[in-house]
């Protein structure tokens, strides 16, 4: 086999590190036929190039990178990124321990090879390697600190109850998708409507509880203005398209990935229920929405059929990474609140976007940081814009109730898995996010602190909450305490998605499935 022992034994250290997965039978077969004696010198140097093709492939299949036929698919996309960001991204991928190790080791495989045969040792970890992992993880999860949980209660450790297999996972799987194809929440008439204020969804690009915690916002004095705080609302989704699609389909139960891309239900979608209950709609962004078709899902898959709000006369506040303008969150909102304020028309819903946060975006004067360096900085300029926007609306004498809810996490943090900014495993660190409302009007009174829900929730609960307010609303004679509002607030396991990955809560354990394979349990702090 030759220096191939070398690079299974590099593999088998990735793979119990936990930087890559690790399929035995492709492996072992690929072993067996590097074993197979070639003489002649031309077909040496055939097979050789064979096997360093068939062994990167091996490699890639191997590691947590995206498909390759997803990477084909968003190769448009790809060829936008700038040199710039492009340089970030590789950057990413060393690890200078990892490499120091993988150095090291190849010194002492250079060492123990003069005297003994790498490559049966090589077989044997091929073969025995998968079966040790599984003892290794209980080991290291009877040895682990406690959990912490969104609310940073201790979570106690617990055993299965019973075997969890395939077949247990893909029915709990079924029966969750069948539970969600029938819930369905429905907002009033315009006649039964008791909606006397305007909705503005702030949906934010890449931010995570996680990502909080990362860089010390998790406290940060926005956070504390909302009169009602999801702790464990989870988007379902890693990417910007699905979870545009899934907030904008909040009316109806959590949908599959795959059927988020058929077209949209009236009954399902979120602006027709606004539109039904005497709400005008509006779309705007502080970009052009072009890159990944981000406004074509919201159109024509989240049923938001309509012209975006002008955002051209706005400052430019940083750019993003194919170099396209990204414009200033409290500049267009302040434009938009003030032209609303001039008409003096009925009750509005607003869906905003803002990418202030995205990965690859630069800042006017940023002398090269890279993206991950600003991240802290632009989200304490979001958040702080956020908070002077809801100065602005309180001294506009509108009622309005505004949700802030981002899109998914950021990955700021990374992970074995994962480099930092990567999406494609949908795990809880990207998917649990915060979501606040707040309620701003002359006639509403705010607690002294915001009413926390810390129980699983994604964007039904969200639509049942809305259709409660407008249904009585919140700054009316009528008007009843926030917690009766969230009383009954529909629960959604914790079922997350992308188009070629599961993640799935059973229990207090989290299990991915990729395609063509078996659940795993993943672990997502690490």
């Amino acid at each position: 086999m030759g220096y191939w022992s070398y690079y299974f034994f590099a593999k088998l250290f990735l793979f119990f590190g936990k930087y890559i997965g690790f399929n035995m039978w492709p492996n072992l077969l690929f072993a067996i036929a590097l074993l197979i004696p070639v003489r002649n010198t031309p077909w040496t140097w055939i097979r050789q190039t064979m096997a360093t093709v068939v062994g990167l492939s091996l490699l890639y299949q191997d590691s947590w990178l995206p498909p390759i036929e997803r990477v084909v698919a968003q190769s448009e996309n790809l060829e936008g990124f700038s040199l710039a960001y492009g340089i970030e991204l590789i950057g990413r991928f060393i690890d200078i321990r990892i490499v120091l190790a993988l150095v090291f080791g190849y010194l002492i495989y250079l060492l123990l090879g003069r005297r003994l045969r790498m490559s049966s040792f090589a077989i044997l970890g091929i073969i025995f390697g998968p079966w040790a992992m599984p003892l290794l993880n209980d080991v290291a999860q009877n040895n682990s600190a406690p959990a912490i949980s969104a609310s940073g209660t201790v979570l106690p450790k617990t055993k299965p109850t019973e075997p969890i297999d395939d077949t247990t996972l893909n029915a709990a799987l079924k029966k969750f998708h069948e539970q969600e194809s029938i819930r369905r929440v429905s907002f009033p008439e315009k006649e039964q409507s008791d909606a006397d204020f305007d909705v503005i969804l702030l949906h934010v690009c890449s931010l995570a509880w996680d990502d909080l915690d990362f860089i010390g916002e998790r406290n940060n004095p926005l956070l504390q203005k909302f009169d009602v705080v999801f702790e464990q609302f989870n988007s379902a989704a890693s990417y910007s398209g699905p979870s545009v699609i899934r907030l904008l389909r909040a009316n109806c139960g959590q949908a599959s990935h795959q059927n988020l891309y058929g077209p949209p239900s009236a009954q399902c979608s979120l602006m027709h229920n606004f539109e039904r209950a005497g709400f005008k709609t509006q779309l705007l962004m502080n970009h052009d929405g072009h890159y990944g078709n981000f406004l074509a899902d919201a159109r024509e898959r989240g049923g938001l059929n309509v012209t975006p709000e002008e955002n051209r006369g706005s400052p430019v506040a940083m750019r993003s990474f194919d170099n396209s303008p990204i414009y200033d969150d409290y500049s267009l909102l302040k434009q938009w609140s003030d032209k609303q304020s001039l008409e003096k028309s009925g009750p509005k819903a607003l869906y905003y976007n803002s990418i202030s946060l995205h990965d690859g975006n630069r800042l006017p004067g940023s002398r090269g940081e890279s993206s991950l360096a600003t991240y802290p900085a632009r989200t304490k300029k979001l958040l702080q814009d956020f908070e002077s926007f809801f100065t602005h609306l309180e001294k506009s004498g509108r009622n309005v109730v505004v949700v802030f809810i981002p899109e998914h996490g950021a990955s700021i943090r990374g992970d074995k898995m994962q480099i930092a900014g990567m999406r494609e495993i949908p795990n809880l660190r990207i998917t649990q996010i915060p979501v606040g409302i707040k309620l701003i009007g002359a006639a509403f009174k705010p607690a002294m602190k915001p009413q926390v829900l810390n129980q699983p929730v994604s964007y039904l609960g969200l639509a049942a909450l809305l259709n409660a307010f407008i249904s009585q609303s919140p700054f009316g004679p009528k008007a009843g305490l926030l917690s009766e509002y969230l009383q009954g607030i529909p629960l959604t396991p914790l079922v997350s998605e992308n188009d070629n990955l599961t993640m799935m809560r059973y229990g207090e354990r989290d299990f991915l499935l990729s395609p063509g394979s078996s659940w795993v349990e993943h672990e997502t702090g690490q």
